[in-house]
């Protein structure tokens, strides 16, 4: 079980984790063995305490850390049978990985880089980072803690356009299903292009490319990338500014038919794992509405 321990608060070497799916892979007994020890750990570390079961990540392997329960059940799920199934040959192919609604990930990469991925968020890669450069695949939001690499430049790919770094700390925003592709930068530098258009940020500015050329601006806030540490957070934001964030994080389409929450103000916190359900009744208590779903659980109009 020590071995096991080791393995899933990822304090294991590269040699003790290859030797471990090595042995699992010997046999089904070895394999099922595995799998009820990473039950058992998720169960004992999640309710230990119940203040802790709050607030803790829990920590895999260099290849996987997730915030979430079912997440982890879920991915550690795939990651383990990948091992199984191929073997070490196997992670040289494409890992892909895809954060439901209301939910959000963090993980940290075999070259040490951490990255948080945002609800309705799909993230590609190559876990081995083989060739001259290392190269993720983004649609949705992600913030980016890059470990530096002077001789292998780390580069973020989306539908818009893409980045270029070597050690920083960075959000993009680029939904393949919306047309924003925003990039904000908190520390480092990064390089952004989108066909011929480039442009190079600087700490504390962000550029939005409008597809003619990126729009370069300062931050004026951090509410945007609070979600990263799981909290949607705005001030003096108007009811409809709070809902725009609500459908982006959540994955629901918000119908405000109700006028007299146009000069609604509100200064504010949430925790994504509260829920929508959670977040518009606290809403509720300082101001008059009433919500509905429509039957398909994918439409919230506000009264």
């Amino acid at each position: 079980m020590n071995r096991f321990i080791k393995f899933f608060t990822g304090k294991a070497s590269t040699e003790e984790e290859l030797e471990l799916m090595k042995w699992a892979k010997e046999s089904k007994a070895n394999e099922d063995e595995l799998l009820r020890s990473l039950r058992w750990f998720q169960t004992v570390d999640l309710l230990s305490d119940e203040e802790g079961r709050k607030r803790k990540r829990l920590r895999f392997p260099v290849w996987v850390r997730y915030v979430s329960v079912a997440a982890v059940m879920f991915v550690c799920g795939i990651f383990i049978s990948q091992w199984l199934e191929y073997g070490s040959e196997k992670l040289a192919a494409m890992q892909e990985i895809t954060v439901p609604g209301g939910q959000h990930i963090d993980l940290v990469l075999t070259d040490g880089t951490e990255v948080w991925l945002n609800s309705l968020t799909t993230l590609k890669y190559d876990p081995m980072f083989e060739g001259d450069s290392r190269t993720v695949y983004l649609d949705g939001e992600a913030y980016f803690e890059v470990k530096k690499d002077v001789h292998k430049p780390f580069i973020v790919k989306t539908g818009k356009g893409e980045v270029k770094v070597l050690g920083t700390k960075f959000n993009v925003e680029a939904y393949s299903s919306r047309n924003e592709f925003v990039t904000s930068l908190m520390e480092g530098s990064v390089l952004l292009q989108a066909g011929v258009n480039r442009v190079l940020l600087k700490p504390n500015q962000k550029a939005i490319y409008n597809k003619e050329s990126f729009e370069v601006s300062a931050i004026e806030n951090m509410d945007d990338y609070s979600w990263h540490n799981g909290l949607i957070t705005f001030t003096d934001a108007s009811f409809g500014e709070i809902m725009q964030k609500f459908e982006k994080h959540y994955g629901y389409r918000i119908l405000i038919n109700n006028v007299g929450l146009n000069t609604y103000r509100c200064t504010g916190k949430f925790r994504l794992s509260d829920g929508i359900n959670y977040a518009l009744d606290v809403l509720r208590k300082s101001v008059n509405f009433s919500y509905e779903k429509d039957m398909t659980d994918s439409l919230i109009i506000i009264k």
